[in-house]
């Protein structure tokens, strides 16, 4: 009996877990950057004709958000192959029909898959209605992908009875509201979350992968130094403080682990680099968090912007004095209290040419008007900023909240970050939605057909 098996990184938590001639792909992204401007460090670059003639047993998803559901990465394989998701919302199978592949499956928390010798199980994430954990064995190799997601208590507790060979676990915090309204967060050393450690100390895998979350934004982008706080050599440190017997395993995309338990242990070796996953750069790149880093205006941003068509524009402007007040009535009045009462918003909107638009309204609940210049006399208490570029994006072409780079300015004390998710924008362009990113590119791929 072979008791083998390779697990290999393509890209933030996409691997490929092969045994004997079987393959199967879990969260495959094939794209440098993702989600528009996600870059994977080392420079990674893939070879799309190698990868159209892929031959693999299945593809796993964990759930719908861009970074492991993307389409401009799907259409590359093969559409025969089965496509195996979690996702609540059975919108989302349909669209992946849309882009020809013949067997999508929803896969049921709990309830295991049988896969050439492969037993795949996805379990109970934190968030039941968006992602799922994903345990894989193969003979008596043990391995739990627990993706980005959180691994609640009750779940726990029957994970640590099982002997895990081999974790690959999502190391990583964001700080997302954090950069919304950069200077009002007064945490800012680098801190691993206490649950996590005692979870992985729990569950005592005899090796763990840092995984999800190997990338940073543009070059030069203040975010690459302000968002990510954990570094590589930070998160080892701390394992090896909790878990010193526990094997520590960076992998790089293209790079490859072969466990091996043919003598009734593990073993870990390296192994054949992906063919089709071409890497450079340096290959011990990792983070640098500093919380001092200047942060630039969004007016200085907007200069580095791609310009905006006449059409682009004239969308955009539309949105902002019309469409933005149907899309905000839409919305759920009491899930908010700031804007029970009666407020005033500010948007301004930064254009390439250091020119900025400035759009005023008066809410209250679900009531929102838009104010004339001679209307708009009086002070905001409520101030968001986006560049023109990045609004648009947001609006047409599916560009995410993690990228999307507004600045939140309350006039008024919040009493905590998660306060700046009542920004009104935010909420028009993302309460409710559904899949944006994907029916945008399933748009695009299907008009060049």
């Amino acid at each position: 009996m072979d008791n083998r098996l390779q697990i290999s990184r393509i890209l933030h938590a996409g691997y490929i877990f092969q045994a004997g001639s079987t393959k199967i792909l879990f969260d495959p992204i094939f794209e440098n950057p993702f989600s528009v401007n996600c870059f994977a460090f080392p420079e990674t670059r893939f070879d799309i004709k190698e990868i159209k003639s892929l031959k693999a047993d299945a593809v796993f998803i964990s759930h719908f958000h861009e970074d492991h559901c993307s389409f401009e990465s799907l259409q590359h394989l093969d559409r025969d192959i089965p496509i195996y998701m979690f996702c609540v919302n059975p919108e989302m199978f349909d669209l992946i029909k849309q882009l020809g592949f013949s067997s999508v499956q929803s896969v049921e928390l709990e309830k295991p898959l049988y896969i050439h010798g492969f037993t795949i199980t996805p379990h109970r994430a934190l968030d039941v209605e968006v992602d799922c954990i994903y345990q894989i064995q193969y003979q008596d190799i043990q391995v739990l992908n627990v993706v980005d997601s959180w691994i609640v208590d009750e779940k726990l507790q029957e994970l640590i009875k099982i002997s895990w060979d081999l974790i690959l676990w999502p190391f990583q915090t964001m700080r997302e509201l954090e950069v919304l309204s950069p200077g009002t967060d007064l945490k800012c050393s680098p801190e691993i979350p206490q649950e996590w450690l005692s979870q992985i100390q729990a569950l005592n895998p005899k090796a763990l992968v840092p995984s999800s979350c190997q990338f940073k934004f543009e070059k030069n982008s203040w975010y690459n130094s302000y968002f990510f706080p954990i570094s590589y050599r930070f998160f080892e440190d701390e394992l090896k403080r909790i878990c010193p017997d526990t094997a520590f395993m960076c992998l790089n995309p293209g790079k490859t682990w072969l466990l091996d338990k043919t003598q009734g242990r593990l073993s870990f070796q390296d192994g054949l680099d992906v063919s089709w996953i071409k890497i450079s750069g340096d290959e011990n790149e990792d983070y640098a968090f500093n919380p001092s880093v200047e942060i630039p205006s969004l007016q200085s941003l907007a200069r580095n912007d791609p310009a905006l068509s006449i059409k682009q524009l004239q969308d955009l402007k539309a949105y902002c004095t019309k469409g933005i007040l149907q899309r905000y009535a839409e919305l759920d009045p009491d899930v908010y209290p700031y804007f029970f009462k009666e407020r005033i918003w500010l948007l301004k909107v930064y254009l390439d040419r250091d020119i900025c638009l400035e759009f005023t309204y008066r809410i209250k609940n679900s009531l929102i008007t838009h104010l004339t210049e001679a209307e708009a006399i009086e002070s905001p208490d409520w101030i968001t900023e986006i560049t023109g570029y990045k609004c648009w994006q947001a609006l047409y072409a599916g560009e995410s909240l993690t990228s999307i780079g507004a600045r939140i300015l309350p006039q008024n004390s919040c009493e905590s970050l998660s306060d700046l998710i009542q920004d009104p924008l935010l909420r028009c362009l993302y309460d409710g939605k559904f899949a944006s990113y994907q029916k945008a590119q399933l748009k695009r791929i299907l008009e060049k057909i």
